[in-house]
C-alpha cells in the first residue's frame, strides 16, 4: 500500500467501531497469492459496468432483494460477495480473480453489477482495498435497513438459533427449532443491541469517509410495494426510466403469529429500554416515501 492509501484505509477504519461480537478475518493468512482488492481491478470493471452496492443490516430484507434484483434481468444479481471469505481464498487464492469472475457471471445485458455487504463484510472490504476513497467515488452506493428494530431482533434471534434463514433452505430440523423457540426477552435485547451497533458504525462509516448512498430504503418498503423500490433503483443506477419492469420472487418470508406476540410482550416488558434505544438510534432516513 501506498502511505496514501494506507492513512485512508486507517481513517475509513477508525470511523467505523466494531461491535465485540465482530472480529475482522486474518486476510493475508487466507490468500495465498493476493489479498489487497486492487484499484485497477475496480477500474476494469468500472470500465464495463454500473457497479453498484447495497450495504445493509441483518434480516433486513438483502436476500429478497437479491432474488428480486436478479428476477428483472436488468439489475445484476447484487449477492454477498464476501459472504464466505474463506471458500473464496481457498477457491481462488487471490481475491481480484474472485472479484473479476463474480463481475462477469452476474452483469446483466444492461451492464449492471451488483453486490452486497453487510456490516462485518464492509470491515472485511475496507481492509481489502488498496485505494477505497477512489473506490467509494465510483460506486453506486445505497443502505437498507428496517424500520422496526425489535421485529428484526426477534428475526434474527430466532433464525440464529434455529439455523432456518431463509424458506428455501428449511428442513424439518431447522423447522422444529424455529417452531419450537421460547421467548427470551434478554436474548431479543442483545440482538437490538447488535443490531443498533451496526446501524451507528454504518453511519459513522458514512460520515466520515467518502461513501454517501446515493439511496436509502427499508424493509418495509421491499415489503409493502418492491416493484416500485426496484424501478426506483434502476433509476437511481441508469439514470433512465425503468419503464415495464419485470420483478418476480420465489421467496417467502418467514413470519408467523408468534413473531408478533413476542413483540408485543417484549415492547410492554421492556419499555424502558426501548426508550434508550430510540435516543440512540440514527435518524431513519429515507429517499423513498412510505
Amino acid at each position: 500500500m501506498t502511505g496514501e492509501t494506507s492513512r485512508a484505509v486507517e481513517g475509513e477504519m477508525k470511523a467505523f467501531p466494531s461491535p465485540a461480537t465482530e472480529s475482522p478475518v486474518e486476510l493475508k493468512d487466507l490468500f495465498t497469492q493476493d489479498h489487497i482488492l486492487h484499484w485497477q481491478t475496480i477500474q476494469e470493471i468500472v470500465g464495463k459496468s454500473k457497479l453498484y452496492v447495497v450495504f445493509f443490516t441483518g434480516r433486513s430484507g438483502s436476500t429478497w432483494l437479491t432474488d428480486l434484483a436478479a428476477s428483472t434481468r436488468l439489475l445484476g444479481v447484487p449477492d454477498e460477495f464476501l459472504n464466505d471469505v474463506r471458500y473464496i481464498a481457498a477457491t481462488y487464492q487471490n481475491i481480484n480473480e474472485a472479484a473479476f469472475e463474480v463481475a462477469r457471471n452476474t452483469r446483466t445485458s444492461n451492464g449492471v453489477v451488483g453486490v452486497e455487504f453487510s456490516y462485518g463484510q464492509t470491515m472485511t472490504l475496507c481492509e481489502m482495498l488498496d485505494a477505497p476513497v477512489r473506490a467509494a467515488r465510483v460506486i453506486i452506493p445505497f443502505y437498507l435497513r428496517r424500520r422496526n428494530l425489535v421485529a428484526q431482533a426477534i428475526s434474527t434471534f430466532r433464525s440464529v438459533k434455529s439455523g432456518l434463514f431463509h424458506s428455501t433452505a428449511s428442513t424439518a430440523q431447522s423447522l422444529r427449532a424455529y417452531n419450537s423457540l421460547l421467548y427470551d426477552g434478554e436474548e431479543i435485547c442483545r440482538w437490538c443491541r447488535h443490531i443498533l451497533d451496526e446501524e451507528i458504525a454504518f453511519e459513522s462509516l458514512f460520515a466520515n469517509s467518502s461513501l454517501r448512498p446515493a439511496g436509502r430504503f427499508f424493509y418495509e418498503n421491499l415489503v409493502s410495494s418492491p416493484g416500485w423500490v426496484l424501478k426506483w433503483m434502476y433509476e437511481r443506477i441508469l439514470g433512465e426510466s425503468a419503464g415495464d419492469l419485470h420483478v418476480n420472487s420465489g421467496l417467502q418470508r418467514i413470519s408467523d403469529t408468534k413473531s408478533s406476540a413476542w413483540e408485543r410482550e417484549f415492547r410492554v416488558e421492556y419499555a424502558d429500554f426501548l426508550s434508550e434505544v430510540r435516543e440512540k438510534r440514527p435518524a431513519l432516513l429515507s429517499h423513498l416515501a412510505d
